[in-house]
């Protein structure tokens, strides 16, 4: 979670930042919550695949920053 403070995220948008948790905004304007223990939340989306897309993408950019 540290990582994720004060960085900026290609495509997201931080809305909130806890040392529990972050909650990010895309450009399409789903909300993913992830967790310290290593669970994603993904709301506002339409289907399953758009969730899992909006997963894809925010786990690439995370990946990024190690």
């Amino acid at each position: 979670m540290m990582r994720l403070k004060g960085q900026l995220l290609p495509g997201h948008d931080i809305v909130l930042w806890a040392p529990q948790f972050v909650v990010l905004r895309n450009h399409e304007g789903h909300e993913i919550t992830l967790r310290r223990d290593g669970r994603m939340i993904i709301r506002k989306a339409v289907s399953e695949e758009v969730a899992e897309r909006a997963a894809n993408q925010v786990m690439a950019v995370v990946s990024s920053l190690s």
